[in-house]
């Protein structure tokens, strides 16, 4: 999970849509009722093409991508239309925002926090665990919440690992060639999958 910094501005339709409602009385309503082609537009520049949450590559096609309310719009009214706890998640009925429905919990890891990139420690299997002990119960539900440990999630991590592996394999006494491999594999503009998975198990030590 990358850290991901809200630094450019919010769309002018979002603006607009909270000095409307700033605190709408049906949130997911007001939600409804608003377009947010712009926003998604906006949030997929931001992310680099990839979710927010599993860091699968996703397109802006009809169905490819939907809008989470990092913090639940049904339990804070002003956060509907907040920029800041808005982030593009993929579709997948079984992970990230489709399976998070709305729920939260106190210590809920999430990509605004820069806590998310020291918390979670990806392993070859595809498989994730918490760094420490000091954050192993907020990591262990909050890939519960999300499901990150799908089995075709988990599966497509590991099988994305082990193609980097035969590559680099491939290239074996070849430190230049490897170097320029993992270069372009972890560009963050690269929009390639499992971008902050890859970084901490194939990132090249200074």
């Amino acid at each position: 999970m990358r850290h991901i910094v809200h630094d450019s501005s919010p769309p002018e339709s979002l603006l607009k849509m909270q000095r409307k409602e700033p605190c709408p009385e049906d949130p997911t309503k007001a939600w409804q009722d608003f377009d947010d082609s712009e926003l998604r537009e906006n949030l997929w520049k931001l992310q680099y093409g990839r979710c927010a949450y599993c860091e699968r590559t996703v397109d802006l096609t009809p169905g490819g991508v939907c809008v989470d309310h990092v913090y639940p719009k049904g339990r804070d009214q002003t956060k509907t239309f907040e920029y800041k706890n808005l982030l593009l998640s993929c579709t997948d009925k079984n992970t990230c925002n489709l399976h998070k429905k709305g729920k939260w919990f106190e210590g809920f890891i999430d990509p605004t926090q820069l806590r998310c990139e020291t918390s979670f420690a990806y392993k070859r299997d595809g498989s994730i665990e918490s760094v420490s002990p000091a954050v192993a119960c907020d990591v262990k539900e909050t890939v519960k919440l999300l499901n990150l440990e799908d089995r075709e999630l988990k599966s497509a991590r590991r099988a994305h690992f082990e193609r980097l592996e035969k590559m680099i394999a491939a290239m074996e006494n070849q430190l230049e060639a490897v170097k320029e491999f993992l270069q372009q594999e972890l560009a963050l503009e690269s929009r390639l999958p499992f971008y902050s998975a890859k970084k901490q198990l194939f990132g090249m030590k200074p």
